[in-house]
């Protein structure tokens, strides 16, 4: 049975419960030094379901890192998480890094950026950070007893979507933004054809023209091999892991009036769709949650009057990559992006506007 609790670190490593096959030797560091910071954590959801019998093996970890400030959290009993970290400088230097991840809905996503806006002198300062964030899961297939000449076998699908733009060089130093993802669906090896691991790599610097990422994927294993004959059902093991690294930074030493930025936008950039398996063959998984939540079809935005003159507008972040606009009026509308800051209460991105929005329209534009 699910509950919904409060949950600790289970391990101060994030790669030391992660499952072998998605362990790294060593963890990147996000450029630059920054002297102070702002963090806030969220917990989404815990669940103390296991498999009847035995250790569950499902779990969540993350790493947030802004300069020399860095939070690991790991746990092998949570089914969402979620984390933040945010810097402002002096100067107006912003760096963000967040992570979440939902073994309900088949959501994850990293958000990292470093921005430094024109000043009247030549700003030393960086900006950016590094984000991580890993889930795992176990799924136990029943095959009903039968001959099986042909074998059998269960596939994974999903999507990954995200963007990634980088603007300003000064001398050797430069913006950049990079993304890495890593979905690992691993059985009893993959049938010809097709692969039980899915990697995809992307990164930009100023040179380059903004990127826009949108990746379907599909990783398959076997459940019965070719000529297997089960005289009684049988039950195969499957390891689900899924990884998210994003780096962002914003170039150092930059002349006088000019910006420079980085960022990686994988808000809600892994969104698994569906696993696929032949009528007759069931599956359950260790959290007892794995993909029986999916996001509502459409964003939702929600709208409450905080104040006489003020709104407050909300989402799920199961929408983390949806950019909010307003119009003020519907006959003609041209929309524009909403700029005032999102902040993160639980598991929804909240934003107050100020009185000249009240009598204004607004929506959630899918990317």
């Amino acid at each position: 049975m699910n509950q919904l609790q409060e949950l600790r670190p289970t391990s101060p490593n994030p790669s030391s419960t992660a499952p072998p096959f998605l362990r790294s030797a060593g963890n990147a560091r996000g450029p630059g030094r920054l002297w102070a910071w702002l963090s806030a954590a969220f917990l989404l959801l815990g669940s103390g379901g296991s498999w009847p019998g035995r250790a569950a093996e499902f779990g969540i970890s993350g790493i947030v890192e802004l300069g020399a400030s860095l939070r690991r959290w790991t746990s092998t009993n949570l089914t969402a998480w979620g984390d933040r970290m945010e810097y402002l400088g002096p100067n107006g230097e912003l760096s963000v890094a967040r992570y979440h991840a939902d073994l309900a809905s088949g959501r994850m996503g990293t958000y990292v950026r470093g921005y430094k806006p024109p000043v009247d002198f030549v700003n030393p300062a960086g900006a950016g950070g590094y984000a991580l964030v890993e889930c795992w899961d176990r799924l136990r297939f029943t095959i009903p007893a039968g001959s099986y000449p042909s074998g059998i076998v269960a596939t994974l699908r999903g999507r990954l979507t995200g963007n990634l733009a980088a603007v300003g060089r000064a001398g050797i130093n430069y913006s950049y933004a990079s993304q890495y993802a890593l979905v690992v669906f691993q059985g009893a090896g993959s049938p010809p054809g097709s692969d039980c691991r899915w990697a995809y790599n992307v990164s930009v610097v100023p040179e380059q023209s903004p990127r826009t990422v949108s990746e379907a994927f599909a990783v398959s294993t076997w459940l019965a091999m070719p000529g297997d004959n089960y005289p009684l059902p049988r039950t195969r093991q499957v390891s689900f892991a899924a990884r998210l690294e994003a780096w962002a930074s914003a170039a150092s030493w930059t002349p006088r009036g000019q910006s420079a930025d980085g960022v990686s936008d994988f808000g809600g950039s892994v969104q698994l769709l569906a696993v696929e398996c032949p009528p007759g063959v069931t599956w359950t998984s260790d959290s007892g949650v794995f993909l029986t939540l999916f996001p509502e079809p459409a964003p939702r935005l929600t709208v409450r009057r905080v104040a006489p003159d003020l709104l407050e507008l909300a989402w799920s972040t199961n929408w983390a990559d949806c950019a909010l606009e307003w119009t003020p009026q519907l006959s003609s509308p041209i929309w524009a992006p909403v700029t005032n800051a999102a902040s993160l209460l639980g598991d929804r991105y909240t934003v107050t506007l100020p009185p000249e929005f009240p009598a204004s329209f607004f929506r959630l534009r899918v990317p």
